[in-house]
């Protein structure tokens, strides 16, 4: 049940993450904590219970609404369509409702360069969104091959090494 709720907790925070890219430095981080708050509260678990627990998504009753419209139920594998649906939907209208970022164009239209704040801290997210999609994807592949974790550890393990190497190889 902990690794369950704590698969969802990911998942959930994932897609309050896409809504913060999209609205990044034209929103302030309390206006962040809020919108945060209502994805998590409300948004994503109604989404989530639809295709997860057994709502109207995944519901394979013969009289249901997705049996009887298209003869199958919805499935989502690692979760891809929910979080980025709930992210990516709610990430256009934030960015439609705040428009384009003030400084980013010219007079001309041409763009401008932004620099970024702290390229430790964007190499820390990419690292940190790395593993957490090779984990979300692996322990979904574990799911479907009855629990065969041996190989994906192994396969995590050589990632990231491949990754660090990467890293540090000479030019």
């Amino acid at each position: 049940v902990e690794g369950f709720l704590m698969f969802e907790t990911v998942f959930c925070a994932t897609s309050a993450t896409i809504v913060s890219g999209a609205m990044a430095e034209r929103t302030k981080f309390s206006m962040y904590i809020v919108y945060s708050f209502f994805i998590s509260l409300i948004i994503y678990p109604v989404e989530g219970h639809w295709t997860w627990g057994g709502g109207w998504l995944c519901n394979d009753a013969a009289e249901s609404f997705m049996m009887t419209t298209f003869g199958h139920v919805f499935h989502d594998f690692a979760g891809s369509a929910i979080v980025h649906s709930v992210g990516g939907v709610l990430a256009l209208i934030g960015a439609i409702a705040l428009g384009p970022r003030r400084g980013k164009y010219d007079a001309n239209g041409k763009s401008r360069a932004i620099p970024g704040h702290s390229l430790i801290m964007a190499a820390l997210g990419v690292f940190i969104l790395c593993q957490h999609n090779l984990s979300c994807f692996l322990i979904s592949t574990a799911k479907l091959r009855k629990n065969e974790h041996t190989n994906c550890k192994k396969c995590h393990f050589y990632f990231v090494l491949s990754v660090i190497c990467r890293i540090f190889a000479p030019k």
